[in-house]
């Protein structure tokens, strides 16, 4: 990421995010989903899901680093 031609600004709006003074900094974003659905039994259809994601950021951009993950809990519900 090369800011060092960066002008912008818009009218003072993300000013938290100036990528002007950035010069090769770098930023990635890595995911993995998995997901099992139970197929038989009390829990028969509910889904269990696992997302595993990092962040990279690096130079003082605002959004910096972090590693997230979370289970997710699907079931369905009868409602009539």
């Amino acid at each position: 990421m090369d800011g060092s031609h960066y002008r912008g600004g818009r009218n003072g709006r993300h000013a938290g995010y100036a990528v002007s003074g950035l010069r090769n900094a770098a930023h990635e974003e890595n995911g993995v989903v998995l997901s099992y659905v139970i197929p038989s039994g009390s829990l028969r259809q509910t889904t269990l899901r696992t997302i595993v994601y990092n962040h990279r950021a690096q130079g003082g951009q605002i959004d910096g680093s972090y590693d997230e993950v979370r289970l997710v809990i699907t079931m369905p519900m009868k409602l009539w």
